[in-house]
């Protein structure tokens, strides 16, 4: 009776044993597949971090030599713009002198054609009207006189020179109107360049 109880304790016990040592046999088969993968995922971020550095590094190469290229299309440009400008202003410089040496050309022919290097006006007037006579006492003729009287000759732009007033008189005169004196004659020479700085300096 005692050997079958002892038989039996021996039987279940061996089949815990066998049991355990299959759950043992698993989870070390499992922590090896896990290991395993461990090992792999390391691998697998090495190799990962690798292309990484390694493609950041061609990125950064690639983008220098595309900064380069666009440097030196710039500057190829640039240079490119610089020779047509060089071309265009050497083209106007001629195109100047060819036209300078046509007016110079049409002058020989036309003296009319020369630039102006002075203007002369004479001018004569008769005014009537009332006119105090003391201002007009210094004598008949005023020479080198009379700055205030001054004509200007007006472009487009504005005033292009001012003659000014060198000789300048005046008498008083009948003018036809009463038989008696009631007017005065003015007459005077204007000139260009003048002595005065503001009136000499025109744009001819």
């Amino acid at each position: 009776m005692q050997a079958a109880t002892n038989s039996s304790n021996i039987s279940s016990l061996s089949q815990k044993v066998d049991r355990l040592a299959g759950r043992v046999s698993h989870w070390n088969k499992g922590y090896l597949i896990f290991f395993a993968l461990t090992v792999v995922m390391s691998a697998a971020t090495v190799i990962a971090s690798f292309v990484i550095f390694w493609t950041n590094n061609q990125l950064w190469k690639a983008q220098n030599e595309l900064t380069s290229a666009k440097d030196a299309q710039l500057a190829g440009e640039l240079k490119e713009k610089d020779l047509q400008i060089a071309q265009t202003n050497e083209r106007a410089a001629k195109l100047e002198k060819d036209a300078a040496d046509a007016r110079l050309e049409l002058a020989k022919i036309d003296p009319v054609n020369l630039p102006i290097r002075s203007i002369r006006a004479d001018i004569f007037l008769i005014v009537r009207g009332e006119f105090f006579d003391w201002h007009f006492d210094t004598g008949p003729v005023l020479k080198g006189g009379a700055r205030s009287v001054n004509v200007s000759l007006v472009g487009k732009a504005g005033a292009l020179v001012e003659l000014q007033c060198n000789e300048f008189e005046s008498f008083p005169a009948d003018t036809g109107n009463k038989g008696k004196i009631d007017g005065r004659t003015f007459s005077m020479s204007l000139a260009w360049p003048t002595s005065d700085w503001f009136g000499g300096t025109g744009r001819f």
